[in-house]
């Protein structure tokens, strides 16, 4: 079995922060998004082989992370053609790719490069063998006006078979949303490619779900342990602060000056903090803050913010914001 992870996305809900950096290396307490699946497939014998699915524009990226991760497994970037949300090929549509110039014929497992999560996936791929059929990881959210509008959701019956799936519906008829983890037996791979000729949506894999179910059977593994769908700044923010040792973490070389830091509060290396307040909020290295009120916000590496007050904020790579004027 090969496992597969999704990373070529542009994620522009996240953006300044991944404008030029992929969401799944973005770090959550210090570490890539990624390597927490790759820790998570370390569990599992079965898995020799990691497939990276990325694209052109983060080719390097991948390729710079990937001298500085080791892993029992083989890890392997798979690279297609897009360098920008206009031209990508879609979910969908790059698995497709993939399976076809791998020529896979086998059973995959695909994880989507931006989850978080504390399920076992030794445990899930249990549940398959004793299926046989398609899976998909299901989280119990418990309530329905989180999922509205957000979320791919299954209704499934009491063996776990799903009996409908909706995508992203406004009015949810569960509480059971798809979190991007599938296990594919070897059968159905060539299904990609029969969706795609229909003409229907490349990117969305609870798209794909809501046809495959029509055509064969697909069960969802049902869990309640958290995960984190990192796709907007409060999630992000979230997901670090649940996955820290400790409230606060404040790196190597940091300059604390006339400053108060409050809540939990993640502070990389080589930051200076002069006569301000700081809560609930990610700096990332190198930047610098000075006389302001920062909370829950994020400043990406290199930013220097001064004489402003910053509240549900993102602040972008190399950015310069001196009392609200941006300095180019």
């Amino acid at each position: 079995m090969k496992a597969i992870i999704l990373a070529g996305g542009y994620a522009k809900r996240l953006w300044p922060i991944t404008h030029q950096r992929p969401k799944p290396l973005l770090t959550v307490a210090g570490k890539p998004i990624i390597n927490y699946i790759i820790e998570k497939l370390e569990e599992i014998e079965e898995i020799t082989h990691i497939i990276v699915s990325t694209n052109q524009a983060f080719a390097n990226d991948f390729k710079n992370w990937l001298k500085t991760t080791d892993s029992d497994k083989k890890i392997e970037l798979f690279i297609e053609s897009s360098t920008k949300e206009q031209n990508k090929l879609g979910t969908i549509g790059a698995l497709n790719l993939l399976f076809e110039e791998k020529m896979l014929d086998e059973d995959v497992m695909v994880i989507a490069g931006d989850n978080i999560f504390d399920f076992s996936l030794r445990d899930f791929l249990i549940f398959y063998k004793k299926i046989g059929y398609p899976v998909v990881a299901l989280h119990n959210m418990k309530d329905k006006k989180k999922i509205s509008g957000r979320y791919g959701v299954a209704i499934v019956d009491d063996t776990g078979k799903i009996k409908e799936f909706q995508e992203k519906p406004i009015n949810p008829k569960s509480t059971l949303v798809s979190t991007a983890c599938y296990i594919f037996p070897r059968e159905i791979l060539p299904l990609f490619s029969k969706y795609l000729e229909e003409g229907n949506n490349p990117d969305a894999p609870g798209y794909f779900l809501q046809w495959l179910y029509q055509l064969v059977d697909v069960y969802g593994f049902v869990f309640n342990e958290e995960w984190y769908d990192i796709g907007d700044h409060g999630s992000y923010l979230e997901s670090n602060f649940k996955h820290m040792t400790n409230p606060q973490h404040i790196g190597k070389n940091v300059f604390l000056k006339d400053s108060e830091i409050k809540g939990n509060v993640f502070i990389g290396d080589n930051v200076r903090i002069v006569g301000s307040v700081v809560e609930n909020s990610i700096l990332f290295r190198g930047s610098v803050i000075e006389n302001c009120n920062i909370k829950n916000t994020i400043i990406d590496e290199f930013a220097k913010v001064s004489n402003i007050s910053l509240i549900d904020s993102t602040v972008g790579r190399h950015a310069k914001l001196n009392g609200g004027i941006i300095i180019e």
